[in-house]
């Protein structure tokens, strides 16, 4: 089976975040989730730990593109 990566950049506008996260968690298809955190003033480090998840806070907003 083929398995990929899942590239996330967010400011955390959305309500959606945790829930995408625990379905990528449980999907067989999906070996890694990289998180990009864009919000240079928020951090989230209350993030449930799982080994799927690679957390990236560059401290300042990197932007969609350069996230990817």
């Amino acid at each position: 089976m083929t398995k990929f990566s899942v590239i996330i950049p967010t400011i955390w506008k959305g309500d959606y975040l945790n829930e995408l996260l625990d379905s990528l968690y449980k999907s067989d298809y999906v070996d890694e989730v990289i998180l990009i955190n864009n919000d240079k003033l928020n951090t989230y480090p209350n993030l449930e730990k799982n080994e799927k998840l690679t957390y990236v806070e560059p401290g300042k907003n990197i932007f969609v593109n350069p996230a990817w």
